[in-house]
């Protein structure tokens, strides 16, 4: 009888539980299909498995990466405070996980970060390597204690930092879904934790869930003093700056080190450093600069030559450096020479066109510049162009006078024609107007 009545308990239990099961898996369903209208709320829930740094993306037409969905007639005693119910201001905006979160577990709005503030102002993204099987037991979002081995000894070094991600990034930072991810740990730290990072030399680095999930790190497990932090900084800036000279960005590796020098007087052995990889620095920009002041030279470039020197002579640590100044000296004079020879070829030519076109005047007060500027023209020169402009003053003035006994004897039809030969052979000369003038043209009364 007891056997029986046993029987009974366990089929009326099963059927219970059975029809429990069918009741929520009708209400989960909902949100796809069109169910009976059911009283309650509405709220939003995670569609599958979903992990921190995820975009939360609800369902549209080709869209197959959805994630979380609404689902309608949820109880409204059974509802979780802050839980997302408004479809049309999610929709507004993009969201990103920030904690991960299981199949249909409900999301609450203070789990939940916008794209813009996912990593928040001032932090990094900080990557690590750890032990494969070691990674395995640490999920994005997870508040973790970071600690490094060196020499066999396990020592903290950063506390209560937050993992971003475990595995690849894209090319927008944001993570990749493997299932067999690298074992590359992204931590969110701030700016001094990134120099820290940078100084150490741990040959391995730990991860320890953090005992204190709610506190406000990161934060460095040995707090560092004045002088230690002096230290770090200056470091950190040596070691930018090294970092940008070997990329060829010397202008602004010579900042960093200036800032190092005048900033970091008290910690001697970094300074020390700066000081010679400023000689170092210094002397690339030079070379660059001297470089470019010669292929400027080459291309007739005189002003661009000189600009590139001066900023040598501007660099106050070239300023000091002997032998780069004699340089600057040497190529400033090849580039004034080079002005001076491009200046007399320039008023060479225009003494050259005024005697082609007659230019009588014109060509004397070039030559003028030539004999009496700073051209370095040689006296057989001048006396050259004396005598071509001598022979041309000669041959215009024989032309005028054979011009002038046309007119006066009123054959109007040679001084025409010598009029024509003035104008082919002394098109310049400023006197041809007014031989023009003078002669009559065909077909007037005077013909």
């Amino acid at each position: 009888m007891r056997s029986k009545r046993a029987v009974v308990f366990v089929v009326a239990g099963t059927v219970s539980a059975l029809v429990a099961v069918l009741a929520v898996h009708k209400r989960l369903s909902g949100a796809e299909s069109a169910p009976a209208r059911v009283d309650g709320v509405t709220i939003l829930l995670a569609k599958r498995d979903i992990q921190f740094g995820e975009v939360l993306r609800l369902k549209a037409d080709g869209d197959k990466d959805a994630n979380v969905l609404f689902v309608a007639g949820w109880p409204k005693d059974m509802k979780p405070a802050g839980a997302i119910s408004d479809k049309e201001a999610f929709a507004e905006k993009t969201s990103i996980a920030g904690v991960s979160f299981v199949k249909h577990e409900p999301i609450l709005e203070s789990q939940v970060v916008p794209e813009e503030e996912f990593v928040p102002e001032g932090m990094y993204r900080q990557k690590i390597v750890v032990d494969a099987d070691h990674a395995r037991r640490f999920k994005s979002g997870m508040k973790v204690d970071v600690l490094t081995l060196t020499g066999g000894k396990l020592e903290d070094f950063l506390r209560c930092v937050t993992i971003y991600h475990i595995g690849r990034l894209d090319w927008q930072g944001r993570p990749i879904k493997e299932e067999n991810p690298k074992p590359e740990v992204w931590l969110l730290v701030k700016e001094e934790q990134e120099r820290a990072f940078l100084q150490n030399k741990a040959d391995e680095f730990r991860l320890a869930t953090s005992a204190d999930v709610d506190c406000g790190g990161p934060v460095l497990a040995r707090p560092l003093t004045a002088e230690q932090k002096q230290q770090e900084e200056a470091r950190w800036l040596l070691d930018k700056s090294r970092s940008l000279m070997a990329v060829g960005e010397y202008e602004r590796a010579l900042a960093l080190l200036r800032e190092i020098v005048a900033g970091y007087s008290t910690v001697d052995n970094v300074v020390k450093d700066a000081r010679r990889e400023l000689t170092t620095c210094s002397t690339a920009i030079a070379e660059n600069l001297l470089s470019r002041a010669q292929a400027a030279l080459e291309n007739g470039e005189h002003d661009a030559a000189e600009a590139a020197l001066t900023r040598i002579e501007l660099q106050e640590e070239c300023a000091s450096d002997k032998q780069t100044m004699q340089r600057v000296a040497d190529l400033r004079h090849s580039i004034q020479e080079a002005v001076r020879e491009s200046d007399y070829a320039r008023q060479e030519g225009r003494l050259k066109q005024a005697l082609a076109q007659g230019n009588v005047p014109g060509a004397e007060e070039s030559l003028a510049e030539l004999a009496h500027g700073d051209y370095g023209a040689s006296a057989e020169v001048i006396r050259s162009y004396e005598r071509q402009i001598q022979d041309v003053r000669s041959d215009f003035e024989l032309a005028k006078k054979v011009l002038l006994a046309h007119v006066e004897q009123g054959k109007n039809a040679e001084a025409r024609s010598k009029l024509k030969d003035i104008r082919d052979k002394f098109p310049g000369h400023p006197k041809l107007q007014e031989l023009e003038e003078l002669v009559p043209v065909a077909g007037t009364p005077e013909e």
